[in-house]
């Protein structure tokens, strides 16, 4: 059997013996610690997690700041973030693709129509000049499809005319016509009587010859006389010689007729020439207007054709004017997108202008404002160091679901562009109390970890008290002797001089308006409120009103603190936060630590 060497088991047992001894010294050192130190005593670790600002000297009389409670409209005011944004926002865009060949500079004040990019783009010039050829042909075309249309009018215009006359010949054929017939039935019935006429006078011989005959027969026999017989004879002969004239009217009359009968066919004759002659100049108005209407036509097709050239070609001078991009307004130039000689896109972002003469400073309220803020609403604008009052110039009509606010805008004149465009500002919207209510400064107003607001007062103790306190944890106050309930330590006495000191009260807020708070409930108007100098402040620490606030108390108040003034005037002490023995009236270092 093999064995382990003896050197081996001897180092072992040396070794457990250490770690046994130094277990025994630790178990020691905490029993020690736990159960022999003095109270108040504090180990290496709890000394390092001290908080030495959170210890509190000894009280002695502190100043402060002391403001009444007083009467007054205080309002509402909310502190909304706000964004400053340029008046108006001008984006320069290639609109056509092409080299750029000049460029303004962010920081370049520039003018309304002043050029900031230059494109090169020499193909949308060549095109402009095609066009502008085109269009003048066009319009060259149409100028002369007009004035042949000019032309055929002028032929219609005569050819209606022509018809004019031909229709008039018409008409005075037939007047002439209607005449001739009307003479022929004049002389139809003249001729008519005359007939008639030749018969009664044919019949007056043939009676003027009988009574001649039986005369004749009567004066050769005898019966008669040579008168009574010569008086039928010339009887006979007036009865011949009329009838001869009325055969001669009668023969005139007939001639007469036949001549109006032949007037009347070469008037038929020439009212058929006159109305062909009109037929054939209406059929020439047809065709003109036919021609017109074709020439019309073609006139129209030749001005619109011009028409569309032209509008080409001022389509192309729109874009060959593209390559000179021009400002909109007067503005800065706050960022460039390209440089010089880069080709670009249509589309495609070249500047950024900004017309920040004025800005427009933009909050989101709240929908509980909707009621109470409107355009002229009084505001308050925080631009870092420097406030701008002003008014509300726009509310925007609708609100954001998610958020439930509504966008109000404030506009400011920007001269020496004191506000840079994106940056950020605070906007005070300040409602308008419409009664009075008991209102303290609003830097009077603290809260605790709980949230529920209180203030500090001044409170009158009734003379000189003595109280318990542990030396390390001052704010510890105890009527009697007994152990800190921190740290255990024994409670000291201590002495205050003072019967002014410092109470802590709980109240009730209403509105704000940033400068002064209303209060519903927890004081009156006889408390004295802390305004200042309380964040040293402990309960019942003796303090010393140093300075009055614009909120006067009345002539009673002012006499009962004029009295209590001598007794607010205890000595302020300076002592040690970590030996509190130490006291002296002047600042300086502990002569211990």
């Amino acid at each position: 059997m093999t064995g382990k060497p003896r050197h081996s088991v001897a180092k072992t047992a040396v070794t457990l013996v250490t770690l046994a001894a130094f277990v025994a010294a630790i178990l020691v050192i905490r029993w020690i610690v736990a159960t022999q130190r003095s109270p108040g005593a504090i180990t290496v670790i709890e000394a390092q997690a001290m908080d030495m600002a959170a210890m509190k000297a000894p009280p002695g009389a502190q100043p402060v700041e002391t403001a009444r409670p007083a009467l007054r409209k205080v309002g509402n005011a909310q502190e909304l973030p706000a964004t400053v944004m340029a008046f108006s926002d001008e984006e320069i865009v290639a609109r056509v693709p092409g080299k750029v060949m000049s460029l303004a500079y962010p920081g370049d004040q520039v003018n309304a129509g002043q050029i900031v990019a230059k494109l090169d783009a020499n193909e949308y010039f060549a095109q402009k000049a095609r066009a502008q050829a085109q269009a003048d042909s066009g319009e060259e075309t149409a100028a002369a499809s007009d004035r042949e249309l000019e032309v055929l009018e002028a032929s219609r215009r005569r050819t209606r005319a022509d018809v004019n006359v031909a229709q008039l010949s018409v008409k005075r054929a037939e007047a002439e016509k209607q005449e001739s017939v009307q003479e022929l039935e004049k002389y139809n019935e003249e001729a008519e009587s005359a007939a008639a006429k030749v018969k009664a006078r044919q019949a007056d011989l043939t009676y003027s010859e009988q009574s001649l005959a039986r005369q004749q027969s009567l004066y050769r026999q005898g019966f008669t006389s040579l008168d009574q017989y010569q008086v039928a004879q010339r009887a006979r002969d007036v009865a011949s010689a009329t009838v001869e004239a009325s055969q001669s009217e009668a023969r005139a009359k007939e001639k007469a007729s036949e001549a109006a009968a032949a007037r009347i066919s070469t008037m038929d004759k020439a009212v058929q020439q006159a109305e062909a002659q009109a037929k054939s100049a209406q059929l020439a108005v047809v065709e003109a207007s036919r021609q017109i209407d074709k020439a019309r036509s073609e006139a129209r097709a030749a001005w619109g054709q011009s028409k569309a050239a032209r509008q080409e070609y001022e389509s192309a001078a729109v874009v060959a004017g593209y390559t000179k991009l021009r400002a909109l307004d007067d503005c800065m130039v706050s960022e460039r997108y390209v440089s010089p000689g880069a080709i670009v896109a249509a589309g495609e972002k070249l500047l950024m202008l900004h017309n920040a003469n004025k800005v427009r400073v933009q909050a989101q309220a709240p929908e509980s404002l909707a009621a109470s803020v409107g355009v002229g609403t009084p505001v308050t604008v925080r631009y870092g160091d420097r406030e701008t009052p002003a008014k509300v110039t726009s509310v925007f009509p609708t609100a954001d679901t998610s958020t439930r606010t509504f966008t109000i805008e404030v506009l400011l004149d920007n001269p020496g562009r004191r506000y840079l465009p994106g940056s950020f500002a605070t906007l005070s919207v300040e409602t308008q109390a419409s009664q009075s209510e008991l209102a303290i400064p609003s830097s009077a107003v603290q809260s605790d970890s709980s949230g529920n607001s209180f203030v500090w007062v001044v409170k009158e103790t009734g003379g000189e008290k003595t109280d318990w306190t542990c030396p390390m944890h001052t704010e510890v106050s105890e009527p009697g002797p007994g152990k800190c309930p921190i740290c255990k330590m024994e409670l000291v006495p201590r002495s205050r001089g003072d019967k002014w000191v410092a109470s802590r009260r709980v109240v009730h807020l209403g509105g704000a308006n940033g400068r002064f708070t209303a209060v519903t409930d927890g004081l009156s108007t006889n408390d004295e409120v802390i305004t200042a100098d309380f964040d040293e402040l402990i309960e019942g620490i003796p303090v010393k009103a140093v300075e009055e606030s614009p909120l006067a108390p009345s002539s009673a108040e002012t006499a009962r603190s004029a009295k209590a003034e001598p007794a607010r005037r205890g000595a302020v002490v300076w002592t040690c936060r970590m030996h509190p023995a130490v006291v002296r009236d002047h600042p300086g270092t502990c002569p211990k630590c």
